[in-house]
């Protein structure tokens, strides 16, 4: 009952190993390391799954779907085919369905470091119990996707939106006009990229378009829309402004604090000088063009 073709590495000897320690081990602690695979060597992931199937509390179908799920979410396909993945077809929601609600409602409460393709699984049946409403769903999963950022993730997130706020004009899009929008695209199965309906094929990654496409949804379309907006020359000015002096100043502090490392960065202060004066030049301009007008 191991995977076939586990993958390099993979130590079946660990493997039954691992069947003989959690044989004495309780229920609790099985599921601990199934919803927790990614924080466990393969084999122990592997092994507690064939001992839940050993004491019944999983089917050994449902057992060959997880180790699956999990084999691909620990490959190195990138995050959003995976994501894509096991949100459309999520086993762990079928493991969850053995937690009572009292159990659904404590985890979803207290995630812990539940792997997020598991905690899925567990609103998906909490939603199917009709314990949570479509936007309770939308929220805890937003926000447990928000919590696994890294500070890059982050960083680059808060960033966008900085510049976004200063270089699009605030529209309001109505419902019919996103509505109208969405019409035209249908949304890739494969990785959510959003495609002109003209294009039977995903620029991205090549998939073909379903018998029954997917639209993107309302809010989707207004973000897409707003993203769109055509920026001022002010804004741009601006942004570009604060950007070059945001470059010179991390530079020049890093110069300074580590002096012999960064001494080859004054070609980062010269770039940020460049971006900085570019900035200065177009407010420049916007002002007469503005008088002007």
């Amino acid at each position: 009952m191991t995977n076939s073709n586990p993958g390099p590495g993979y130590n079946h000897e660990n493997y039954r190993l691992f069947i003989g320690q959690l044989r004495e081990k309780e229920d609790k602690e099985l599921d601990k390391i199934i919803t927790r695979y990614a924080l466990y060597k393969p084999e122990m992931a592997d092994a507690a799954l064939f001992t839940a199937v050993e004491r019944g509390l999983i089917s050994y179908e449902l057992k060959e779907k997880l180790a699956e799920q999990i084999k691909f979410n620990l490959s190195d396909v990138p995050d959003y085919r995976k994501q894509k993945s096991w949100e459309k077809n999520n086993s762990f929601a079928e493991y969850a369905a053995r937690y009572s609600d009292e159990e659904l409602y404590e985890i979803i409460d207290n995630p812990s470091d539940r792997i997020i393709d598991a905690y899925h699984g567990v609103l998906v049946a909490a939603l199917s119990r009709e314990l949570i409403s479509e936007e309770d769903f939308g929220d805890l999963f937003n926000n447990a996707l928000k919590s696994l950022r890294s500070e890059g993730d982050i960083y680059r997130e808060e960033t966008d939106n900085f510049l976004r706020d200063i270089l699009l004009e605030k529209v309001e899009i109505t419902d019919e006009q996103a509505e109208a929008e969405s019409a035209r695209y249908w949304k890739c199965p494969n990785c959510g990229e959003n495609i002109d309906m003209e294009f039977a094929v995903c620029w991205k990654c090549n998939t073909a378009i379903p018998d029954n496409p997917e639209h993107p949804g309302r809010e989707e379309v207004k973000k897409e829309l707003l993203y769109r907006s055509p920026a001022k020359p002010a804004r741009i000015g601006l942004a570009l402004l604060l950007l070059g002096l945001i470059i010179m100043g991390v530079s020049w502090l890093g110069f300074h604090i580590h002096l012999g490392y960064w001494r080859h960065r004054y070609s980062d202060i010269f770039l940020g000088g460049i971006i900085a004066v570019a900035g200065v030049i177009i407010l420049i301009y916007h002002l007469f063009t503005y008088k002007r007008e």
